[in-house]
């Protein structure tokens, strides 16, 4: 029996979190500020006991620096730390940080956050449709999903260099364990 979930709507979190209380929940897709904000205050009104919903078992997903700015204002005037995860335009356009200055933005302000916002303990990169596109000949798109990933690695070092929670290890881990494609 699994406790990790992807849900993708506020009341889908609140069953999953009710029901399982040692549930990780990550965000398929991001929530709008204000349905953040809602779900946020939710976590935030249940009783403190082993079993009741925790605000920690959610990872929320961004996809651009000002839905960042958005949770991060939002965590701070709740007092709220938060876990997120950020979503990577790896080619499909369907959201999430091109990784150029708008990310590398994101990524310093999460560094400036006082840890009210957890990132980069460990990297998650899912890269969807990565075997379909080859199995069908679409070898253009691997090749520019691929230098989405030369490109990621590229900032996660520049951040190691300047962040001694980042090693070579955490890089380690991160390849071996959380590329994954389906």
């Amino acid at each position: 029996e699994t406790q990790r979930f992807m849900c993708f709507h506020a009341p889908f979190i609140q069953q999953i979190a009710s029901r399982y209380a040692l549930s990780d929940i990550l965000l398929g897709k991001p929530l709008p500020a204000a349905a953040f904000e809602q779900l946020l205050v939710w976590f935030m009104q249940q009783p403190k006991s082993k079993s009741a919903p925790k605000l920690s078992q959610v990872q929320w997903l961004i996809d651009s620096h000002a839905r960042l700015e958005q949770y991060q204002a939002i965590a701070k005037k709740h007092h709220a730390s938060l876990r997120i995860n950020l979503e990577i335009n790896i080619g499909l356009h369907r959201g999430g940080f091109s990784l150029n200055a708008e990310f590398e933005d994101a990524i310093t302000l999460l560094e400036k956050s006082n840890n009210r916002i957890k990132f980069l303990e460990e990297m998650l990169i899912l890269f969807c449709h990565f075997n379909k596109m080859t199995r069908n000949g679409m070898k253009d798109f691997t090749q520019r999903e691929s230098k989405v990933y030369d490109r990621l690695i590229a900032i996660y070092n520049k951040l190691a260099k300047s962040n001694n929670k980042i090693t070579q290890d955490n890089l380690d881990n991160f390849i071996s364990k959380h590329i994954l494609s389906v």
